[in-house]
């Protein structure tokens, strides 16, 4: 038994899960996890195998429901009109708040996002009149988004704020 336990942790990479935790936090502890319920199951390795998994689908959803996505104020227009953002009438001395997202949009994630743009603006002394909204990083939108996406359109309409899409690569 001794044996087949040393040539089991021969097999194990634990440089391997150090290095996962260290720049990967998420997927080290997917690993972590999988590796630890696998042991302490032993020699039940399916139910060490399903934690796994399950962990790794926490992990997925956690991911998915915590977008990246950037927010920033460019008081220049021009620069955007540079940039082929096309505006069709603006003056030159509005700002305009920028939302970058990069990943899909769904159920998880969208009153997330819809949050973060309603804060930035409520803690604005000088409303923005534009929001330029870049979605070339947007992989897929789901139908709870797009119903999201069109309530910020409904609410910002309200504040006399003109919601832009932009889809460029």
């Amino acid at each position: 038994s001794s044996d087949l336990m040393v040539a089991v942790f021969e097999l194990i990479d634990f440089k391997e899960i150090f290095r996962l935790l260290k720049s990967q936090p998420r997927d080290g502890a997917v690993a972590a996890i999988t590796l630890g319920s696998t042991l302490l199951f032993a020699p039940h390795l399916d139910i060490g195998i399903l934690i796994g998994i399950g962990a790794s689908v926490l992990a997925h959803m956690h991911r998915s429901a915590t977008p990246h996505m950037e927010i920033f104020f460019c008081h220049d227009v021009d620069y955007l009109h540079s940039h082929n953002y096309q505006l069709k009438t603006y003056p030159s001395n509005e700002k305009v708040l920028g939302v970058s997202i990069h990943s899909s949009l769904s159920f998880a994630n969208a009153s997330l996002i819809y949050e973060k743009i309603m804060n930035e603006l409520s803690s604005q002394k000088k409303k923005p009149k534009y929001i330029l909204l870049i979605a070339s990083s947007i992989g897929e939108i789901d139908s709870s988004a797009e119903k999201i996406l069109l309530d910020l359109h409904a609410d910002l309409k309200e504040e006399k704020i003109q919601l832009l899409l932009d889809r460029k690569s």
